[in-house]
């Protein structure tokens, strides 16, 4: 699964795939150097201005569509030269 972060002074943000498969994270690198706290749930409006940024920069869910097909047809083209090396 493709990832995308952005981070600023104080926070990191964390989107996994189409953004819809895993919640977003955001991490307070001030406080939590671990990242061992998610503030997504309780920061909406961080999240919000980290996602509008970051959307401005890559369109991350047709480039993780784009990627998951990617790797669906190398991993056929894989699978049926594999077959054929069986026979």
């Amino acid at each position: 699964m493709s990832w995308y972060l952005a981070v600023n002074g104080t926070y990191k943000y964390v989107v996994f795939g189409t953004g819809k498969e895993v919640p977003p994270q955001l991490f307070d690198l001030e406080h939590d150097v671990a990242e061992m706290h998610n503030l997504a749930d309780t920061l909406p409006h961080v999240v919000a201005e980290f996602d509008a940024k970051l959307r401005t920069i890559v369109d991350y869910e047709s480039v993780s569509q784009d990627v998951a097909q990617y790797n669906k047809v190398c991993g056929s083209a894989i699978y049926l030269e594999s077959q054929q090396k069986s026979k």
